[in-house]
């Protein structure tokens, strides 16, 4: 058990591979992922769209809000090849969650739920292979700046999948 979502990754027992569950609750941290791993949210294994209406539910989300106003919530570096991120709700922040620096081959985003970002839902801006991103919602009704709800940047993204997304309310219509 751990206090925040990055003391668990963290942790120099947890190795790529591993699996971490986030229990139910809100986690008002921003979200470094340094490690090839599985994190798992209280929804796991339940498609995104449509599960969220209004504001999401800590009884029954883990959800991911940022320290502060301008943050990504969950920020991809160096050795998160390989990582799954399912089952959370991200609400709020520039980004929900982004990656800064490659490779990002083997990512799977799944069964989230983005929503009341001020830039982008998803902003993948280095290379990857094999990237999947399936059953997420992502809502673009609160967003007030410029960006994309899900955004790839010009990097090379061979095998890209992005399947059965609810990807919605743009206002910038970008």
């Amino acid at each position: 058990d751990y206090a925040t979502i990055q003391a668990a990754i963290d942790d120099p027992l947890t190795v790529n591979g591993n699996h971490l569950s986030v229990d139910p609750g809100t986690y008002p941290e921003a979200v470094t992922l340094n490690k090839s791993l599985t994190l798992k949210g209280a929804q796991s294994g339940n498609p995104a769209c449509n599960r969220v209406t209004g504001s999401p539910d800590p009884a029954s989300e883990s959800i991911v809000t940022g320290p502060a106003p301008g943050a990504t919530l969950l920020t991809l570096i160096t050795g998160s090849a390989g990582s799954t991120i399912d089952g959370f709700s991200f609400i709020g922040g520039t980004r929900g969650l982004e990656s800064t620096s490659s490779p990002i081959d083997n990512l799977t985003i799944e069964n989230n739920h983005f929503a009341g970002f001020s830039g982008s839902g998803v902003f993948l801006n280095d290379n990857g292979t094999d990237v999947t991103a399936l059953q997420n919602d992502i809502d673009g009704a609160g967003k007030a700046g410029s960006g994309d709800l899900f955004h790839l940047d010009t990097d090379s993204f061979k095998g890209f999948q992005l399947v059965t997304n609810c990807i919605r309310n743009n206002p910038t219509g970008t």
